[in-house]
């Protein structure tokens, strides 16, 4: 899991996806994922400047193209994405997309960058993509 308590992170993100689907299933995702993303971005904007050691030189055109395709598209795009499939989905179906996070990784790697596909990764992804498969049958 992440953070300081091993599987807490995995324990917080499906607890605040139950808390989603069965209180606020109806509302807008968009509206639901600009004000998460707006009051995060507040809190790690003020806790930088309180912390961190701020210069002008860290600010570069590629760390801050970086920092904006993160911020739109693997971020809000993806939350607005996810929440709009909650409203359709249950919750436990939906859950099971953290296990395909790493396929996808996995083969960008081998498009964008022509990483080598082992046979391991293969049998992988298709032990992942089985037990997912098996999980969702009636």
């Amino acid at each position: 899991g992440w953070g300081p308590i091993p599987g807490m992170g995995l324990q917080g993100a499906a607890l605040a996806t139950v808390i989603v689907k069965k209180h606020l299933a109806k509302t807008d995702p968009v509206s639901l994922s600009f004000h998460q993303m707006s009051q995060g971005a507040l809190f790690l904007v003020i806790t930088a400047l309180i912390l961190e050691d701020i210069h002008p030189g860290g600010f570069t055109l590629k760390a801050s193209l970086a920092m904006v395709y993160m911020a739109v598209l693997a971020s809000a795009v993806t939350f607005v994405y996810y929440y709009r499939l909650l409203q359709h989905m249950t919750a436990t179906s939906l859950s099971f997309i953290i296990y395909v996070i790493p396929v996808v990784a996995v083969i960008g790697d081998y498009f964008v960058y022509g990483q080598f596909l082992s046979l391991q990764a293969i049998i992988g992804m298709c032990i992942i993509f089985s037990g997912i498969w098996l999980s969702q049958r009636k």
